[in-house]
Formats: structure tokens, sequence, C-alpha cells
């Protein structure tokens, strides 16, 4: 490869090195809330029903853009829910 093609790399390499810092900080960062800790109520059993109840939210990065806007439902004991649809249309 020739010299003038490896610096047209360059741009691409700067980004993901700090790409990768922000995931390395990510990966290193101590939680707020130890997970191992056994202080703490813990519940015997979960029973019961999941319900969401005019859910609204949208992004801190795009606060003008609304991705639920009144979302209502419940999910029963032991049903169960799908949320489907295509790659990248904002199911996570």
């Amino acid at each position: 490869m020739a010299v003038g093609q490896v610096s047209s790399f360059a741009p691409d390499y700067a980004k993901a090195k700090v790409s990768a810092a922000h995931v390395i900080n990510i990966i290193e960062k101590i939680p707020l809330i130890d997970s191992y800790s056994t202080e703490g109520l813990k519940p015997s059993t979960m029973e019961g029903n999941v319900a969401f109840n005019e859910v609204v939210f949208n992004y801190p990065t795009r606060p003008d853009i609304p991705v639920l806007r009144g979302l209502s439902l419940e999910v029963k004991k032991g049903q169960t829910l799908a949320l489907v649809g295509s790659s990248g249309c904002g199911k996570s």
C-alpha cells in the first residue's frame, strides 16, 4: 500500500481511537449500585403484572423528537409480549 493511500485512513483512525477511549471509559466505570451486595431488601418472590401508563420518552440528545408518546400496555403474569419490527426501527 502506498504512503498516499495510508494517509487517507488517518481521519478514520482518529475517530476509531476516540471511540475506543469512550468504550474503555464505560467499561472501567464503577457502578453506583453493587449488584453483588448481600445488603438490602430482596423480595422472596416476584408475582404480579407489569403496566406502563401514558409513557412518554425522548432521547436527551434529541429532546424535540418524541420516541414514545402515550404508550400504555399491561403484561399479565404468565403472558408473553413480543415487540416486532424491522431492523433499526427502534424496538430497543
